[in-house]
């Protein structure tokens, strides 16, 4: 008795994909019918007006596809540059106090910096994984300040590349507290030395 039900479900499924075929083949041969009974000027903006129609779907289509990836573009941008503006600010806290922090502190630290792992295996590129990567092994292994300030500097470099040199990051993200200065100082000091230049050759002239 199922395999009779079955059997006869299958017919009918069958029998509807005919009745859609052979309904559609009767539509576009009546169609096909009255246009070539219409005169021939008649045909030519029928089918430029067709034609026109069918541009405009490709063209539309387009924009549609092309707004909505310059939309998710936008989205993964912006979470990359949440993403470096976190990690440097760690860091920049971590270099800090690490004369002075607590064990537990630096490691609530470095707690807070692992938990963007997956975050920086999606979003970031391959090189400033790489300078994230290095500068992790050498916290682990308890290197000197002034190397980890080195491999801190290559990191903010890679992503200052990665961004394309289009993203400016605030001198309040990259405190270096030691003397009172600002990171980025110590960072780019030949930035720094040459935009001194550039102020006093303005105010000569």
């Amino acid at each position: 008795m199922k395999s009779q039900m079955t059997y006869i479900g299958v017919l009918m499924v069958f029998a509807a994909i005919a009745v859609v075929f052979f309904g559609g083949f009767l539509a576009i041969g009546y169609v096909w019918h009255l246009y070539v009974e219409l005169d021939a000027t008649l045909r030519l903006i029928l089918l430029s007006s067709f034609a026109v129609f069918l541009v405009g779907c490709f063209v539309l289509a387009g924009a549609i596809k092309s707004s909505a990836q310059l939309k998710n573009k936008g989205r993964m941008v912006g979470a990359k540059i949440n993403l470096y503006k976190t990690l440097v600010d760690l860091y920049g806290s971590y270099l800090s106090v690490s004369q002075a922090a607590t064990a537990q502190s630096q490691k609530k630290t470095l707690g807070r910096i692992s938990e963007l792992n997956a975050e920086m295996t999606i979003l970031a590129d391959s090189s400033v994984i790489e300078a994230h990567r290095k500068l992790v092994e050498a916290i682990s292994n308890n290197e000197a300040v002034e190397k980890l300030t080195v491999l801190y500097q290559q990191l903010i470099r890679k992503m200052r590349q990665d961004m394309g040199h289009s993203i400016s990051i605030e001198e309040s993200k990259l405190r270096f507290h030691k003397t009172g200065e600002h990171f980025l100082s110590k960072t780019f000091p030949q930035d720094e030395k040459n935009s001194s230049q550039a102020d006093a050759q303005s105010a000569r002239s």
